[in-house]
């Protein structure tokens, strides 16, 4: 195995638990796609694993970056292409033909506006969520592969996370976000590319209860929406199910 492969690690899935492993060496007889370690991979993270691929991303705690991966390193082996997020469109009431932002994979960018500016995580509810990923592979072959995901997540370098959640999809994520949030957003308060500074461990509690939080508003799951922040102020779930009367 080539000196810098010593750096990626795996992301697998273990039920509905995304979860990071440590590579030996990579298996001359597997398909691999090394993607940027975040919620914006997310899509095609699930999509690569069940489609029998393996995913690996650069360490997050040895270079605190996200890798965007504009190009393919040369010394990957062959077997291992790479992945750029390309685009996203997403269909709004107020934009039924769509909103397209095209991603130039030189850093974490920004989406459209289509939240009101203010808190740190924001949910939106669309018609539709359609996410482009650039692939390159060995010997300059690349292609761009569109998904349609229940769920996608955008963080920025203001270190904010958009949800957004679409009813009609191909892609299902929400079972791996609770998992997916701990995973990527404790690392990410230590990113060199995020504004904002590190806020602890308890700011990164408070982020990923944000999230959860939000995934469930977003599908109009207010009891879970409940539970989730309950469980995260330390309210017994039951006495807040059983106050609200909800079953």
């Amino acid at each position: 195995m080539a000196d810098n492969m010593t750096n990626l690690i795996e992301l697998i899935l273990t039920g509905t638990s995304l979860q990071i492993v440590e590579i030996e060496e990579i298996d001359p007889g597997e398909s691999y796609i090394a993607v940027p370690f975040g919620f914006r991979s997310l899509p095609l993270i699930v999509a690569s694993l069940a489609d029998g691929k393996r995913v690996v991303c650069e360490d997050a705690w040895e270079d605190n970056r996200m890798h965007h991966y504009t190009s393919r390193p040369d010394n990957y082996p062959e077997n291992v292409a790479t992945a750029q997020l390309f685009s996203l469109t997403l269909e709004t009431a107020e934009s039924p033909v769509g909103i397209t932002k095209f991603f130039s994979g030189d850093g974490l960018e920004r989406l459209p506006q289509v939240h009101e500016f203010g808190d740190v995580t924001r949910w939106k509810k669309v018609q539709g969520i359609e996410v482009s990923y650039k692939l390159r592979h060995a010997g300059g072959r690349s292609f761009v592969e569109t998904l349609h995901p229940d769920y996608f997540i955008f963080e920025d370098e203001r270190a904010e996370y958009s949800v957004f959640y679409q009813e009609t999809h191909q892609t299902v994520t929400a079972p791996v976000i609770s998992s997916a949030a701990d995973a990527f957003m404790r690392p990410h308060a230590d990113f060199e590319e995020f504004v904002r500074a590190d806020l602890g461990e308890l700011g990164q509690d408070a982020f990923i209860a944000q999230v959860e939080v939000n995934a469930a508003l977003a599908r109009d799951d207010m009891l879970e929406a409940m539970r989730l922040s309950a469980r995260h102020f330390g309210v017994p779930v039951t006495y807040v199910t059983d106050i609200l009367d909800l079953k």
